[in-house]
Formats: C-alpha cells, sequence, structure tokens
C-alpha cells in the first residue's frame, strides 16, 4: 500500500497532465472554428492576447493538474503515517517505539516525513521544467 502511494501515485500524476497535454496539441488543427467567444472566462484569464483557444485550454489544464501535485503533499505523507501506526502494530512493533525516550521531531526525521516533503517539492520541479520544455504550442 505505502510502496504504490510512493511510486505509482507520483508517476500517475506526472503521466496524466503530459498525456493530456500531447491529446490536445494533437487535436489543435480541429478547434480553428473556436474564437474567443466560445472559450470560457477562467481560460481567458490565464491567456496572453496572441493565444489561440487550443493554446489557451493547455495553459488552463496545466494549472489545473498543479493541484494533484499539492494534493500529494498531502496524500502521502498521510498514508505514510497510518501505515506505520497500522503496520507496526500489526508487526508488534509498536509497543517498543512508544517506550523508546526519543521527541517526536526525531521520531518524524527517522521517518522520513520531513524528507518526503522536500522530495515532493523536487517532483514538482520536475514537472514543471517537463512542461516547460515540452513540444506544445504554448
Amino acid at each position: 500500500m505505502v510502496l504504490f502511494t510512493m511510486t505509482l501515485l507520483p508517476l500517475i500524476f506526472t503521466i496524466l497532465p503530459l498525456v493530456m497535454l500531447y491529446l490536445t496539441g494533437q487535436g489543435m488543427e480541429d478547434m480553428g472554428g473556436i474564437g474567443a467567444a466560445d472559450v470560457p472566462v477562467e481560460f481567458l484569464s490565464v491567456c496572453s492576447s496572441d493565444m489561440n483557444a487550443g493554446e489557451c485550454m493547455q495553459i488552463y489544464i496545466v494549472n489545473q493538474f498543479l493541484l494533484l501535485f499539492m494534493m500529494m503533499l498531502v496524500i502521502i505523507p498521510v498514508t505514510i503515517a497510518a501505515y506505520s501506526i497500522v503496520g507496526e502494530k500489526a508487526a508488534h512493533r509498536l509497543e517498543p517505539l512508544l517506550a523508546t525516550p526519543i521527541t517526536t521531531v526525531e521520531l518524524l526525521e527517522e521517518t522520513k516525513f520531513i524528507d518526503e516533503l522536500y522530495q515532493k517539492n523536487i517532483n514538482i520541479a520536475v514537472y514543471r521544467t517537463l512542461i516547460e520544455r515540452s513540444s506544445c504550442a504554448w
């Protein structure tokens, strides 16, 4: 469960927007008849005046997928925290852990919660770099 959350979830959250950008980039020629009046106001707020409707839609989609990376910062540590308690209880190692004279900060450092937050920020930076270097029209 934790391995799935730590590896597959960030992979899905990274691949999904790239696939969406690829698919919307392939359909750009079909959107030739769409003008600014057909695009919702929320789309136009993130676009410059020299972009067509398809490029504007791609930028809006990327901005919406950034929410997934913010959710990852919450989902993964909560899953690890829940599993650490349940896993320790199932393996009968919880009582020695609770009897250990360490502070909460030391425990969190040992369970890599702080490192996990840094890793997610690196994932966000990699995602943004991939989006900026992609071959999309914008």
